[in-house]
């Protein structure tokens, strides 16, 4: 039974991450018609920064967290105001297949900024 308890406390960190997730594309999709398959690569870039922020920087977690949350909103940003904004009028799969461009670039920086081996973040 305790072992059980550990392990639903855990998993509640993943849970709160999945529903972040998902609610962060119903809101760009309710807000703007767009399907933002990048999201989730705002997700790796924020992962990432978030270990090179603690480990590379030396910034305490806390700060760690909001430099990394300023960082990945300001590269959203960037994506909406370069690419989206002025495509606001076009068809709705030119949008979708943008987004995509969003997240094949974001990967191929990660790769070439990072390698392409997997990290962990200690815990």
């Amino acid at each position: 039974m305790g072992s059980f308890l550990g392990y639903a406390v855990i998993s509640l960190g993943t849970g709160a991450l999945y529903v972040f997730v998902a609610a962060g594309l119903l809101l760009i999709h309710r807000g703007s018609g767009v399907l933002n398959l990048g999201q989730g690569a705002l997700v790796m870039i924020a992962a990432y920064l978030f270990r090179e922020a603690g480990d590379g920087w030396g910034l305490p977690t806390a700060l760690a967290a909001v430099v990394v949350i300023v960082l990945t909103g300001l590269i959203a940003l960037l994506f909406h105001a370069v690419v989206l904004r002025p495509m606001r009028h076009a068809a709705p799969l030119n949008r979708v297949v943008a987004t995509l461009g969003l997240l094949i670039v974001l990967q191929a920086a990660v790769v070439l900024a990072f390698g392409g081996q997997s990290r962990s973040v200690p815990s």
